[in-house]
């Protein structure tokens, strides 16, 4: 997880310098280990617009959004390794929340190519997310890229350092046989 400009796995990011070059701007770059290519990638941004709805303590949090593996990679992975994929994501995304004690959110839920521009892993990482009954939000404020800032703000609460049973990435990993 970098803020590297430059190559970032295939994403339209790269016309936007300005914005990967904030502090609070992380590009998770997913890497083949036999070629050594990027294949992949999703977006990590800190906004500290506020949570109220979720807590009013709440001033800084994690927007994750954009888990864009290449759709070529995704073509030949069967659904059991695709979450898998997605399970790696949250796992780091898990040790980013707990090293900071920022809740992480799922944002723009709702807007096609938020989440994720490919729809079947998009309904596999909502329908993963949505059987822990995540608390839905609608201002998760703070960012505007590519999309208006409302379209972001609707999401899903996934990882809460206050609430250890939202850490459960690698208890769900444990269960998944390749």
């Amino acid at each position: 997880m970098d803020s590297y400009y430059g190559e970032m796995g295939a994403t339209c990011l790269s016309v936007k310098p300005d914005a990967i070059k904030q502090r609070n701007f992380f590009n998770i770059r997913l890497v083949s280990e036999i070629d050594k290519e990027i294949v992949g990638m999703a977006l990590l941004f800190g906004s500290n617009s506020g949570l109220e709805s979720y807590n009013k303590n709440i001033k800084y949090f994690w927007h994750a959004f954009a888990f864009n593996p290449l759709r070529s990679l995704l073509f030949h992975l069967s659904l059991k390794k695709q979450l898998y994929l997605y399970l790696q994501y949250r796992k780091l995304l898990e040790k980013v929340s707990l090293s900071t004690g920022k809740v992480t959110v799922l944002s723009g839920i709702s807007t096609w190519g938020i989440v994720s521009n490919d729809d079947s892993f998009r309904d596999l990482i909502l329908s993963y997310e949505l059987k822990a009954a995540p608390v839905r939000v609608h201002d998760a404020c703070g960012l505007r890229l590519y999309y208006d800032e409302d379209q972001f703000a609707d999401a899903l609460v996934i990882i809460d350092p206050g609430k250890p049973e939202t850490f459960r990435a690698e208890k769900d990993l444990k269960k998944i046989e390749l």
